[in-house]
């Protein structure tokens, strides 16, 4: 075997990274089973990333996909999943609050996959801390 034909070592930390994105990856997926219409909300040939986040306040989890068509330098992001993937975790108040960041994420786009999870990310944050301060 020729020295170009060895694969490089992979360390744990990098083992971890490409399992947590292969998990990600099968969650959207499963989301995209579930609720075909999230494949309209998506360019065709889009770029895509993937990300988690935990809301303490209703003790589940947001699936965000962000995307970048082709021929753009712009990204955008939508809330593809809510708990586990094909499973509502959260239902009324905290479903109508999370429908209201839609307007955010409807039309705006970022310059970077972390840009668009991390103003989605802040807005969720925000619009939770508020429904926790309502009680």
């Amino acid at each position: 075997m020729r020295e170009t034909d060895v694969l490089p070592e992979i360390d744990d930390e990098q083992a971890a990274v490409i399992d947590r994105n292969l998990a990600l990856g099968f969650a959207f997926l499963r989301d995209v089973l579930h609720r075909p219409e999230i494949v309209n909300e998506i360019p065709s040939g889009s770029r895509l990333a993937h990300r988690d986040i935990h809301l303490p306040s209703f003790d589940a989890t947001v699936r965000l996909t962000a995307f970048r068509p082709r021929r753009s330098q712009r990204w955008g992001v939508r809330v593809t999943g809510i708990g586990e993937p094909g499973e509502l975790a959260i239902d009324g108040q905290p479903v109508r609050w999370l429908d209201s960041i839609f307007p955010l994420v409807e039309h705006a786009t970022w310059a970077s996959a972390d840009d668009a999870f991390a103003a989605v990310e802040r807005s969720l944050q925000i619009a939770s801390d508020a429904h926790l301060l309502a009680g």
